[in-house]
């Protein structure tokens, strides 16, 4: 299925980490000048002038090339459309149209003998008419899936993530079992759901309350959980490549579908949904099973024991502690999560062992551990009289 386009996936997917995103609100944009002279030759344009005009709102930026033709605006805010213009004594101006930021994409402009004029904004414009009115080639199925990926992961890593979801859409309209893009569209519609679940306030920005964003909350986690498995189903029913290089792609896209589905399957039930517990445990311990990185594979045992906890699958949790302090009896999570669980059983016969992993919880860690208040409530309630 879509073999073809194999290495085009593998390299876009591992643009961004699935396990964590760095975002900005703001974005570079580079390219590259050349002009033909007049022996037909092209070199880099030294020294041309570079006009960025924003024209969904009034803005302008402008530099120069530097000796190899090359320029580089860092920091334009990302939410925008910009028109480019390049100018250069002696070469008639370049015009770049619908141009964003961010998307890690070199444009490039070759500039034609020529006056040399430097381009206003309507002057820019009306060369831009005059250029839709030249019919254009269609869009290949490659061009639309590199796109498509390329301002997908540039939007993601914006947190623009209307954009980054319409975009991989986009894609998946054409390509609805490409496995790297379902993960993508999963990790932005998780990282959706995450920062609007994170917003501690009554009302946000745009007027809505905070039922209204929980219902969001729910609806992206349960689409991203859904994303996800198909994308590890799909991979599931690939044939398995002759080449030991599409082989070694192939089980790249499939770790980054199972490391997706594992944490939009743990936050579905720590977010939204409980009951799901059991279908969540088994995608993070395939998850598990796929990660070669030890340090990886310990947070993805004591994520998968605390989902248990807060999911209040209190007997499962107990286990899932009790076999990570087996290989790491220090882990401060494994100690705290072990007597919390052993102590939200409600098994009397069990509270003094609770009440001793709880002291050394403390005694290890510091207050500004996540868990240290719940270990120190719950060994208040454990040393009071009963």
């Amino acid at each position: 299925m879509h073999r073809k386009y194999t290495h085009l996936v593998g390299c876009l997917i591992l643009l961004f980490t699935v396990a964590g995103i760095t975002c900005a609100q703001t974005g570079a944009l580079f390219g590259n000048v050349k002009v033909k002279q007049t022996d037909g030759q092209e070199a880099p344009a030294g020294g041309a002038t570079v006009d960025v005009f924003r024209v969904d709102l009034a803005g302008k930026y402008s530099t120069k090339t530097d000796s190899k033709g090359k320029f580089v605006f860092a920091g334009l805010p990302f939410i925008g459309t910009y028109l480019v213009t390049v100018s250069l004594p002696g070469a008639k101006a370049g015009v770049l149209t619908n141009v964003k930021v961010g998307r890690e994409v070199e444009y490039g402009l070759l500039l034609e003998p020529g006056d040399g004029k430097r381009l206003s904004l309507e002057e820019a414009q009306v060369v831009v008419a005059a250029l839709k009115e030249v019919p254009t080639a269609p869009e290949t199925p490659n061009q639309l899936l590199a796109r498509t990926f390329k301002e997908g992961n540039g939007a993601l890593m914006a947190k623009n993530y209307d954009e980054a979801i319409k975009l991989f859409s986009e894609g998946l309209a054409a390509f609805p079992q490409q496995p790297a893009l379902l993960t993508n569209l999963s990790v932005t519609l998780r990282s959706r759901a995450t920062d609007n679940y994170n917003q501690q306030i009554p009302f946000d920005s745009s007027g809505r309350n905070r039922a209204e964003i929980m219902d969001s909350v729910r609806t992206d986690l349960r689409k991203a959980a859904e994303a996800a498995n198909k994308a590890v189903e799909f991979i599931r029913i690939e044939s398995i490549p002759e080449d030991e290089s599409d082989r070694r792609m192939q089980r790249t896209i499939k770790y980054f579908a199972l490391a997706a589905r594992s944490e939009a399957m743990r936050l579905l039930v720590t977010m939204v949904d409980p009951s799901q517990a059991n279908a969540a445990l088994a995608a993070i311990q395939e998850y598990i099973d796929a990660e070669e990185d030890s340090p990886k594979k310990s947070r993805a045992e004591v994520s998968a024991a605390r989902m248990l906890l807060d999911s209040k699958n209190y007997g499962l949790a107990i286990e899932r502690y009790r076999q990570i302090l087996v290989q790491e009896p220090d882990n401060l999570d494994a100690l705290a999560g072990f007597g919390l669980a052993l102590f939200y059983s409600g098994d009397r016969e069990r509270f003094p062992e609770a009440a001793g992993y709880l002291k050394r919880f403390i005694e290890q860690s510091a207050a500004a551990h996540p868990m240290w208040p719940l270990a120190i409530e719950a060994l208040k309630k454990l040393n009071s009289p009963q």
